[in-house]
């Protein structure tokens, strides 16, 4: 059976965009798709239109961020909005079988993660438990790759923006079936910054 995902990702990221900026002009619909009759009409399955690889810092929350409602998103949050075997799984799963056409990787602001891995970037010897060194394993290559002065004031966010460019190749080049969706120009993969001083939503295309 041919495959069919929910809409085409130009539309589906026109809703995102869109979304975004309902949130920062204050006219929200955010609500509106979270009562009881959408709850019911939602029983039988789903369809969300992007899927969020996002941070999971409490300050960026993307349902409100996308002013989405119920049904709408489908969300993977883990702090440094990093890529694992779980995570791609989750993310692979939504493309497949709910039809999701979209995946926004959503790195933002002042992110605590890039901070961590800059501080042991900084010390090697500095460690905090063997899951946050994980952590810190896998954004690291955002530091290296970028060859930049780490005393640099802005250099967190600088480290965050390159993690998400990351992260997007990592996404292609270790899921085969993302990748031919991609290929035949089903599925789109954008990476995004979140501001936090503004809450706007900045896309790399």
């Amino acid at each position: 059976m041919e495959h069919k995902f929910s809409m085409r990702p130009e539309e589906a990221l026109e809703k995102i965009r869109v979304g975004n900026e309902r949130f920062l002009s204050g006219q929200k619909k955010y609500g509106s798709g979270t009562g009881k009759e959408r709850l019911t009409e939602l029983i039988g399955g789903q369809a969300p239109y992007a899927t969020i690889l996002s941070c999971s810092d409490s300050r960026v929350p993307p349902e409100h961020i996308f002013d989405a409602g119920f049904g709408d998103l489908f969300i993977c949050r883990n702090a440094g909005n990093i890529i694992d075997e779980v995570t791609l799984g989750s993310i692979e799963y939504a493309a497949a079988h709910t039809g999701c056409p979209l995946l926004i990787v959503m790195g933002h602001e002042n992110c605590g993660a890039c901070g961590a891995t800059i501080a042991h970037y900084k010390d090697l010897g500095h460690h905090e438990t063997h899951n946050v060194d994980d952590i810190v394993r896998r954004i690291m290559p955002a530091i290296i790759e970028m060859k930049q002065n780490i005393s640099n004031q802005n250099f967190v966010n600088q480290v965050a923006l390159s993690n998400v460019k990351n992260v997007c190749r990592q996404v292609i080049q270790r899921s085969k079936l993302l990748k031919g969706f991609v290929e035949k120009g089903e599925y789109k993969i954008i990476g995004a910054y979140y501001q936090l001083s503004t809450g706007k939503v900045n896309f790399m295309i």
